[in-house]
Formats: C-alpha cells, sequence, structure tokens
C-alpha cells in the first residue's frame, strides 16, 4: 500500500485501487485492514492501537459498523478534495455532512500545554471504535483550514488525491514511478499509433 497522498486523510481516500477504473481493489476489506493501514500511516501510538485491537477482538459487529461509517466518509472525502482539485466548490450537502463530523470530532479533543506550545489530545477515556474516523476527519479539517488547500490535486491516471508539495506546484502524477511512466508510455504509444 503506498503512501502518496502527503497526509493522513488523502493516503486514507486512496485506499481503493483507482477511482478511474469500474471495478477496483479495496485495501481496506476489514476492521483489522483499517488497524494495519493504520500502523502503516503511524497514526496512533502504540497504546491506542493496543486498545483499537482489544476493541476489534470484542466486538466484530460494532467493529463492521464503523468500518461501513468509515468507508462513506472515505467517499464523501473524496467528492470534497476532488472537487477542490478540480478549482471547484464541494457539493453544499457534503459540506455539511463534513461539518456535523467535524463538529463530533471535536468532542473527543482536549488542549494540552506542551514545552513550547499547545496541543490538540485525544482522551484516552473516549478511544473506541470510532477513533479512525476522528483521526481522519480532524487531519481532513486540519488540511482545509490551512494554506495547503489549493495543492490538493487528483491524479489524472488513477483519481488519487494527493497534497502537492513541489517547488512550483508542478506535480501532475501520485506517483511519477507509476502512473507518471503509463500515462506518458500510453500518450507516447497513442501518437505513434495516429502518425502511422
Amino acid at each position: 500500500m503506498r503512501l502518496y497522498g502527503g497526509v493522513l486523510c488523502l493516503d486514507f481516500v486512496n485506499t481503493v485501487h483507482s477511482r478511474v477504473e469500474a471495478v477496483t481493489f479495496d485495501y481496506i476489506k476489514d476492521y483489522g485492514d483499517l488497524l494495519r493501514w493504520l500502523r502503516r500511516c503511524e497514526a496512533a501510538p502504540d497504546q491506542v492501537m493496543s486498545m483499537l485491537k482489544e476493541w476489534y477482538a470484542t466486538d466484530r459487529q460494532g467493529s463492521d459498523t464503523a468500518l461501513n461509517e468509515i468507508k462513506e466518509i472515505r467517499d464523501l472525502l473524496y467528492r470534497i478534495t476532488s472537487a477542490l482539485a478540480a478549482g471547484g466548490s464541494p457539493e453544499k450537502t457534503d459540506l455539511n455532512r463534513f461539518q456535523n463530523l467535524v463538529e463530533k470530532t471535536w468532542a473527543y479533543l482536549s488542549i494540552e500545554p506542551g514545552r513550547r506550545s499547545w496541543k490538540w489530545a485525544w482522551s484516552s477515556q473516549k478511544i473506541d471504535l470510532g477513533h479512525p474516523v476522528r483521526l481522519v476527519i480532524k487531519s481532513a479539517a486540519e488540511l482545509l483550514l490551512s494554506d495547503h488547500v489549493v495543492r490538493i490535486k487528483e491524479c489524472p491516471a488513477c483519481g488519487w488525491v494527493f497534497l502537492d508539495r513541489s517547488k512550483n506546484s508542478s506535480r501532475r502524477w501520485c506517483s511519477m514511478e507509476t502512473c507518471g511512466s503509463i500515462d506518458k508510455a500510453s500518450r507516447y504509444y497513442y501518437r505513434r499509433k495516429g502518425n502511422a
């Protein structure tokens, strides 16, 4: 599973193999896959990961419900970020749904003082099967409130969304090694075929 998004929420949106193919592969088939993805992203400390694994082991029905919810949110975030990548505005219903999710998520956060600055912290008393959803929503809210929102792009080859951190904002594909090479080879082939 490649992490080309640049931030947690975009990497989560990209947990389907392609957004442009009619039939695609979902990297997250069950809640265990979701936990493996979280670990791969280093999105939660070991203590939280242990708590989530325990919840998963003891509440399979609840984990299925949580998984269905986070997959709906994945599609919601794709619609929002895809619209922004195209230079448009997301649908009002999607923005309203996202706003509701943000409000629910912030109820699980508190502000903690640090040595140099204060930070958001999750209440360990409130860690449950919905915690991965909240991690993704917090990441999305932070991205949409940042100056980087104008750097969200969508790969023309696979439909993955990513944050373009290149100096002159010229990154075109999620990855030059995969989609960039395939796209260039395809265009070269059709150019040669047209000339023939």
